[in-house]
């Protein structure tokens, strides 16, 4: 547990100087374009081109960080969804069960199900076993 301690901190710590030197390069870059500018344009036009370029760039990272991210679904979707599992792992349930035959130990785990589904302190009890 130590060992990884260290490791996840020597990581962390790596991470935060590449970040610090990310930072330190975009602002030398940015320093860079606003004195090429000053020389085509007045001082404080070439602040204001600099200042919409890199908001202009700030918006298409955006943007295209946007793509990347799953939209999360409603929870109107999220039901239908479970309520379409649950529909097919009965029928599925019940075909099982005609072709094969009710035994003893299948009756007796559906009165589990059902007892865990209706009480949460057996629920709870059954958890803690099996943590």
């Amino acid at each position: 547990m130590r060992r990884f301690a260290m490791r996840l901190a020597v990581t962390i710590a790596i991470a935060m100087l590449c970040a610090l030197g990310g930072f330190a390069a975009l602002g030398y870059l940015t320093l860079a374009l606003y004195l090429y500018l000053a020389t085509l344009f007045e001082p404080p036009m070439a602040a204001l081109v600099t200042a919409f370029g890199i908001l202009v760039a700030t918006l298409v990272l955006a943007l295209i960080a946007r793509l990347f991210i799953p939209k999360k679904k409603s929870p109107l979707e999220q039901l239908g969804e479970a309520l379409s599992l649950g529909s097919k792992f009965g029928s599925e349930s019940r075909e099982k069960l005609h072709t094969e035959g009710f035994s003893k130990i299948t009756i007796a785990l559906f009165g589990l199900g059902f007892a865990m589904g209706v009480s949460p302190k057996l629920r709870a009890l059954v958890l803690g076993l099996l943590r």
